[in-house]
């Protein structure tokens, strides 16, 4: 979960995110990608270790993939939409 650490809110883009998954955990399935970065996003969005301003940042993203991935649409979902 590095990466919400050394990047910023606006970075946090699917392409971003999924390049860096991709990378990192060698693997080519989609799915298990997007399902990987919404259990991370989760898991930062209620971590103590997020200042408040960086959630009211990520709440106020408009960034259509990372809402989707927050309210609960997995990677899966959105690549059929």
């Amino acid at each position: 979960m590095d990466f919400y650490r050394v990047n910023e809110i606006k970075n946090w883009t699917c392409v971003n995110l999924t390049e860096y998954y991709r990378s990192k955990t060698k693997q080519k399935d989609n799915k298990q990608i997007f399902d990987r970065i919404k259990k991370d996003l989760q898991e930062v969005v209620d971590s103590t270790s997020l200042d408040i301003v960086k959630k009211e940042e990520l709440e106020k993203s408009s960034t259509a993939g990372r809402y989707n991935m927050l309210n609960g649409l997995n990677g899966y979902e959105l690549l059929k939409k």
